[in-house]
């Protein structure tokens, strides 16, 4: 019988830090209420999918791992990982009547859209907001705005979470989809053509509630289109704010 691996033992082979690997794990393969706080036990299917996404192809470096140190950066982006979903649970609604699904957080690492002080761009929070409550949120306070979602029972996931994984969306999609169904939201929105035509046909079939329309990005001109196709889908639910 084969002898299920834990996350650091794997970690250690493949010369990345633990922390990014059961990132990648959660991401991938996500746990249900009663696994979450138990330890990894790892399938040789996992095993076997994790290798072939840190190799990325090169099978010496990866067994070698005094060559595949983390940078200061690459750090610093696990940290913010861990910030961001630290962040975003703050404002989770314990029953949720609208998710909005988003492609990736910013490259940036100061910002995201759960985090609290962000002084520059924001565009994507901006415009929820805006369109959800007929005003431009205050760059000052933000967190009263982010609690006023909650209270509506609003949240905002994204499909892929670093930047990163924009390059691929269908990659996330499997887990998209689990982490929906744990999520049991009423009703789901999608923003940007990318996660629309990655994700529509594996929300259909699942039978997600979502709503059919392909909303922009607010940026690069598409502001005013995303206000419109967003306020129409959300006039479609019955969008009624408190």
């Amino acid at each position: 019988m084969i002898e299920p691996v834990e996350p650091e033992e794997l970690a250690t082979r493949l010369g990345v830090s633990g922390k990014t690997l059961r990132a990648w794990l959660r991401s991938r393969y996500p746990r249900s209420d009663v696994e979450r706080g138990r330890r990894w036990n790892l399938t040789q299917a996992q095993v076997a999918a994790a290798t072939s996404h840190f190799r990325g192809g090169d099978h010496q470096s990866a067994e070698r791992p005094h060559e595949r140190l983390l940078t200061p950066a690459q750090h610093a982006s696990d940290a913010v990982l861990e910030r961001r979903k630290i962040a975003a649970a703050a404002f989770r609604p314990p029953d949720i009547w609208l998710l909005l699904i988003a492609e990736a957080p910013p490259r940036a690492l100061d910002r995201y859209f759960y985090f609290a002080h962000v002084s520059e761009q924001d565009s994507l929070f901006r415009y929820v907001i805006r369109t959800l409550f007929g005003a431009t949120p205050a760059r000052t306070d933000k967190q009263a705005s982010l609690a006023r979602l909650r209270d509506e029972g609003v949240f905002l996931i994204d499909v892929a979470e670093v930047a990163e994984g924009a390059a691929d969306l269908t990659d996330h999609v499997p887990a998209l989809v689990e982490r929906c169904r744990r999520l049991q939201p009423q009703h789901i929105i999608l923003f940007k053509a990318t996660v629309y035509d990655a994700a529509y046909q594996a929300l259909k079939t699942a039978g997600l509630p979502f709503v059919n329309r392909r909303i922009p990005f607010p940026g690069s001109g598409q502001q005013a289109r995303f206000e419109a196709e967003f306020g129409g889908a959300l006039a479609e639910l019955g969008w009624a704010p408190q």
